[in-house]
């Protein structure tokens, strides 16, 4: 189940500013923060008014709110930040789900493979 929610605890937001996972998808860099009891992934987002004007930074936030709630993507649980850089205004709606795609697929096989090599761990 997946939580889009701009509120992060106080706690949570200072470990997303230096987080356990950075990684650039696109236009999109996500920062991932494991160190949480959370049920479900959280998300919380940054564009900078530098970036693009109000209305475009509000139509970008809810583009990427309309993605993350789709069923087929789905992230591992954690607590994320996802930062827009100037390239995602540029991009496609199908281009923005692709790179969210990517980056829910590129988290689930690296938990996927920690899983595996703490297994192997006795």
């Amino acid at each position: 189940m997946t939580q889009i929610t701009g509120n992060v605890d106080k706690k949570v937001f200072h470990q997303l500013r230096t987080p356990d996972v950075r990684k650039r998808f696109g236009g999109l860099i996500i920062s991932r923060v494991d160190k949480v009891d959370f049920e479900f992934a959280k998300f919380a987002f940054s564009i900078s008014s530098k970036v693009a004007k109000a209305v475009r930074r509000n139509k970008l936030r809810r583009q990427l709110k309309a993605i993350l709630s789709q069923p087929e993507i789905v992230f591992p649980t954690a607590a994320y930040l996802i930062i827009a850089r100037k390239q995602a205004f540029e991009e496609s709606f199908l281009e923005l789900q692709h790179d969210l795609a990517t980056a829910a697929s590129y988290f689930m096989n690296r938990d996927k493979h920690n899983n595996d090599k703490q297994s192997l761990i006795y």
